[in-house]
C-alpha cells in the first residue's frame, strides 16, 4: 500500500493515460459546467479519500478527476489517495495489515466521501467500511459492469461502470493483421488477470478455426522474453499484465511490454497499458464521459444526496484508440483503421506545428509582394514618364534645330539679300561725282560702310545658327569655319585635331557642333583660359570628341548645379540631353588645371 494525501496521480478508467491534447477539451468542458458559489453559502471544506486498486507508479491521471470535482464543487475539497496492491488481497494477512494501517491513519479524521477505482479497491472498501469509515458514502469508478452483474448493490454505494469490449479489440487486431494465425496472451496471476483471461479465451474459441491461442500466464521475465522471441510468424500479442506491486521486479510490466511491442504486434484491452508503451492500441471506453459522470455523482453526494437515490451510470461511448508510432513500426496505414478511430502521439503537421509562423510569413510575404508591386508600378510609371520626357526633349531639340535652320535661312535669303541690295545701291550712288554738296557724299559713304558691316553680321549670325556646311561637307569643315571666326573675334588659341575626310552624319554632326559651341562659350565666359583643344575621333561604332582648356576649372558645386539646374537646351544640362537622345555619354572633369569634356556618341 502507498499513501499520498492531497495527491492527484493515478489512472482512472481502465489504466489509461491520455495525451494532453485530448484531455484539454474535456477539462475545458468540465470547468464550463462548474456551478458558481453563492455568496451566502458557507464554504465548508470537504474531505475525499480515493483508493486505487494497484500500486502502478507509471500512471498519473488522478488530478483530472480532482480538478473536475473541484470545478463543480461550491466548497474547497481536500483529497487523500491510497494505492493498494490488489493482486495481494487473497493473502488475508496483507489485507488485515492494510486495514489496520488505514484505521490508524484515518481515525479521528472526518471523511465526506470514499471513491474506489476498479473492483479490487471497491471490494476492499466494502468489506472494511464499517471499521474504517462507517456511514461514509462510496462512489466507485471504472468498474466493469460484468463484475456487478447479478448482484445487489451495497447500501450507500453508487458510481460509474464501463464495458471492456474484448471482442472489438481482437477484431481490430485481426483486421489490421489479416494474415494472423496465432494469438499469444501475456497476463499475470491475479484474480483480475484470470477474469479477463477467461473473457479473451471465450472470444478466441469463436475463432478457433482461424487462429491458435498461446497462453503466457505468470511466466518469469527471462522465460517470457525467450518464449516471445520464439513465437511463430503471423503472431499477434494481447498484453494484459498491467498491475505492479510495491516490490518492483528488475524488469517491470511496461519494460516488458516495450520489448514485446518492438518484436511482435501488440494489443491491449486496457489503454493505459498499450498506449505510449510500444503497443498498438485497442477498443476503449470514452474516458471523457467516465470522468464527467464520476465528478457529477461525487459532487451530488458531497452536496447531501443519498447514494441510494443516485442510479449507477454506465459509460457507453467507445472508440478505437491507437498509437501512431506503433502503426509506423508495423507499416499499418491510417486508411486501414475503422472510421472514427483516434490516433494518438502523431507528430503535428507542419501547418499545425507552425500555423502562426506560416500565417505571419504569408502576411509578410503578401505585404512585401504588395510593396514590390507598388514599387514596380512606380518604376514603370517613372520609366514611362522618363521616356515621354526624353521623347519630348528630343522633339524640342529637333524643333530648336529646325528653328535655327529656318532663322538662318531667312536671314541669309531675306535680310542678307536686302542688305546686299542696299549696299549695291549706295555703291552706285557713290560712283557719281555729283553728290558732293553739303557733306552728302560723306554720309553716303558711312551708310555704305554700315550696310556692308550689317551684312557681315547677319551672315555671321546666320552661320552661327546653322552653318550651311553641316548639311553638306559635315562636322570638321564646320568646326574649321567656326574656329576661324572665333579666333578673329577673341584672343583664344584653338587647336583642332580631327580627320579631314570624316563622313557627314547629319543629326550627330549637329549635336557635336552645338556641344562645341556651348563649350567654347563657357570657356570664354568662365574659365579664363588662353588655349583650347578639340579632338575628334571616329571608328565603325562611335564618334568621340574631347574638349580641353587650361583655365582655372569649375568647382564641384558649380558643376553639379550646372548639371542639374540649367534650362533644357542651354548649358551643361542641354549638352547632356542632346547626347542622351542618341544613347551616348557625356562626362565633365574639372580641376585647377582646367576642364575636360568627353563625348561619345554611338553610330547606328
Amino acid at each position: 500500500m502507498r499513501k499520498r494525501p492531497f495527491a492527484c496521480n493515478s489512472s482512472w478508467f481502465g489504466l489509461r493515460t491520455l495525451s494532453a491534447h485530448r484531455w484539454l477539451p474535456v477539462a475545458l468542458a468540465l470547468f464550463t459546467l462548474s456551478r458558481p458559489v453563492s455568496a451566502a453559502q458557507p464554504a465548508t471544506e470537504k474531505n475525499v479519500l480515493i483508493f486505487l486498486s494497484y500500486n502502478d507508479r507509471a500512471i498519473d491521471d488522478v488530478g483530472l478527476l480532482e480538478s473536475a470535482l473541484r470545478a463543480r464543487a461550491p466548497w474547497p475539497v481536500n483529497f487523500y489517495v491510497e494505492y493498494l496492491e490488489g493482486g495481494r488481497f487473497p493473502d488475508e494477512g496483507y489485507e488485515k495489515s492494510v486495514a489496520a494501517t488505514l484505521q490508524h491513519t484515518y481515525t479521528g479524521r472526518r471523511l465526506d466521501l470514499v471513491m474506489a477505482e476498479l473492483y479490487p479497491a471497491l471490494g476492499f472498501v466494502v468489506r472494511h467500511r464499517d471499521k474504517l469509515f462507517p456511514g461514509v458514502p462510496i462512489v466507485f469508478v471504472g468498474i466493469d459492469s460484468s463484475w456487478l452483474a447479478g448482484q445487489k448493490l451495497w447500501p450507500g454505494v453508487t458510481g460509474v461502470t464501463r464495458t471492456v469490449d474484448v471482442r472489438k479489440t481482437i477484431d481490430l487486431a485481426l483486421h489490421l493483421h489479416p494474415d494472423t494465425n496465432t494469438v499469444a496472451i501475456i497476463t499475470g496471476n491475479s484474480s483480475t488477470d484470470a477474469y479477463y483471461l477467461a473473457a479473451v479465451r471465450a472470444e478466441l474459441i469463436r475463432r478457433q478455426s482461424e487462429v491458435k491461442e498461446i497462453d503466457l500466464v505468470g511466466l518469469p521475465t527471462g522465460h517470457l522474453l525467450e518464449t516471445v522471441a520464439a513465437l511463430p510468424h503471423h503472431t499477434i500479442v494481447l498484453f494484459q499484465e498491467g498491475q505492479q506491486d510495491s516490490i518492483q521486479p528488475p524488469m517491470g510490466a511496461y519494460d516488458i511490454l516495450a520489448w514485446v511491442g518492438q518484436h511482435v504486434p501488440t494489443y491491449c484491452i486496457f489503454p493505459g497499458i498499450c498506449l505510449d508503451h510500444s503497443g498498438i492500441g485497442g477498443d476503449y471506453v470514452d474516458e471523457g464521459e467516465q470522468l464527467s459522470s464520476s465528478a457529477e455523482i461525487a459532487t451530488r453526494v458531497l452536496s447531501g444526496e443519498r447514494p441510494d437515490d443516485i442510479p449507477v451510470v454506465h459509460a457507453r461511448a467507445h472508440e478505437i484508440v491507437v498509437d501512431w508510432r506503433a502503426l509506423q513500426r508495423w507499416h499499418i496505414p491510417e486508411s486501414a483503421l475503422p472510421p472514427g478511430s483516434v490516433v494518438e502521439f502523431k507528430p503535428p503537421s507542419p501547418w499545425k506545428q507552425y500555423k502562426w509562423e506560416i500565417i505571419g510569413a504569408l502576411i509578410l510575404l503578401t505585404l512585401e509582394s504588395i510593396l514590390i508591386a507598388a514599387l514596380i508600378t512606380n518604376l514603370i510609371r517613372r520609366r514611362r514618364a522618363e521616356a515621354s520626357t526624353k521623347m519630348l526633349a528630343g522633339q524640342l531639340l529637333h524643333a530648336q534645330d529646325e528653328e535655327r535652320r529656318r532663322m538662318a535661312r531667312d536671314l541669309h535669303d531675306g535680310t542678307a539679300q536686302d542688305l546686299t541690295g542696299i549696299s549695291l545701291c549706295l555703291g552706285q550712288v557713290l560712283e557719281d561725282p555729283a553728290p558732293d554738296q553739303n557733306g552728302t557724299r560723306r554720309l553716303l559713304e558711312e551708310a555704305h560702310s554700315l550696310s556692308r558691316k550689317a551684312l557681315q553680321e547677319v551672315r555671321s549670325v546666320s552661320y552661327a545658327l546653322h552653318p550651311p556646311m553641316l548639311d553638306g561637307t559635315g562636322l570638321v569643315p564646320a568646326l574649321h569655319w567656326y574656329f576661324d571666326g572665333l579666333k578673329k573675334r577673341t584672343r583664344l588659341r584653338i587647336i583642332l585635331d580631327a580627320p579631314p575626310g570624316m563622313e557627314p552624319l547629319a543629326e550627330v554632326d549637329s549635336t557635336l557642333f552645338r556641344i562645341v559651341q556651348e563649350s567654347m562659350s563657357n570657356i570664354l565666359r568662365h574659365s579664363g583660359a588662353d588655349t583650347a583643344t578639340v579632338r575628334v575621333e571616329r571608328d565603325s561604332k562611335s564618334v568621340r570628341m574631347i574638349i580641353e582648356d587650361n583655365g582655372h576649372g569649375m568647382g564641384a558645386d558649380a558643376l553639379a548645379s550646372a548639371d542639374s539646374g540649367a534650362t533644357l537646351g542651354v548649358g551643361i544640362a542641354g549638352m547632356h540631353e542632346r547626347v542622351r537622345q542618341f544613347g551616348g555619354k557625356l562626362e565633365i572633369h574639372s580641376g585647377s588645371a582646367g576642364t575636360t569634356v568627353l563625348v561619345s556618341v554611338p553610330i547606328s
